[in-house]
């Protein structure tokens, strides 16, 4: 490229992002890299947009992020967007005070929405609902299938499982039910709070998590018509229902992003690369 056409394409570009690729870079932030310094780093390294995983952490560290990429960004003259992940109508396993438990082969673990303590036998799975999604031999994975458990009976708000796939039960994990749609209102209390830190923090992309159809999207737009900026709507395509409505999906979003690791938890994994080529 000639020095003449070069300046016409630098023309007006901060200096940390002349020459960068075009392809933009999402990096999610979390205690690694909680100081500005570090994200200076990060947009100097090629971070085009910061995103916050709503489903962990909590408001404060959030905000504090948000500030600090804010911060970061007019030290080093990028600009930087931040994109805010919704956890959306999706199940997670309890707390577990040990850090991990081991569950073996033909154990059996006891999925309640009632509050327990998590033990060898027995969690928490939030919010309450799975009961409504499974029925006997249905499959159930957790941490995107680092455990299979198969139901053996359902009894009130009680899912009895057996383990078929053993492994290490840690907090706050996917608990996901394999080809069928979750029953849950989109709108869960975390998804609520969610969109109320975005409001309140003027975040400029906002991603939807396990979107379904269009009845989901309507409810956020609806969260979010009282806000005065102008967030934008990325879905994720993460669930079958939602590869199946893509194109209404598409009709009412800003973007959809492709979460390959979910969805090749929900379906045969062969099949992801075709779907993202569609």
């Amino acid at each position: 490229m000639s020095n003449s056409k070069k300046q016409k394409y630098d023309y007006h570009l901060p200096e940390c992002v002349i020459g960068r690729p075009r392809t933009r870079i999402v990096c999610t932030l979390g205690p690694a890299t909680d100081q500005v310094e570090i994200m200076c780093d990060l947009i100097r390294a090629g971070m085009s947009v910061a995103r916050l995983n709503l489903s962990h952490g909590d408001s404060e560290s959030h905000r504090n992020y948000v500030k600090d990429v804010r911060a970061a960004a007019e030290i080093t003259g990028a600009p930087i967007g931040i994109l805010a992940d919704l956890p959306g109508p999706k199940y997670r396993s309890g707390d577990v005070d040990e850090g991990t438990i081991q569950l073996e082969r033909g154990a059996r673990l006891t999925l309640t929405a009632s509050i327990v303590k998590t033990t060898v036998d027995r969690t928490t799975v939030w919010p309450a609902g799975i009961h409504d999604d499974v029925s006997v031999d249905s499959r159930i994975l957790i941490d995107e299938g680092a455990i299979e458990l198969v139901v053996e009976r359902v009894d009130g708000v009680d899912v009895l499982c057996r383990v078929t796939s053993p492994g290490a039960l840690k907090s706050r994990k996917a608990v996901t039910t394999p080809g069928v749609t979750s029953t849950l209102d989109y709108l869960t209390n975390e998804t609520r709070s969610g969109l109320e830190f975005v409001k309140e923090n003027d975040v400029e992309f906002v991603g939807l998590s396990y979107v379904r159809n269009s009845i989901d999207l309507e409810q956020v737009k609806d969260c979010l018509k009282d806000s005065t900026y102008p967030h934008q709507l990325i879905a994720k395509i993460e669930v079958a229902e939602g590869v199946k409505n893509l194109k209404s999906i598409l009709d009412q979003v800003d973007g959809v992003m492709v979460a390959r690791g979910d969805l090749g938890v929900e379906l045969p994994i062969e099949d992801v690369p075709g779907i993202q080529g569609e």
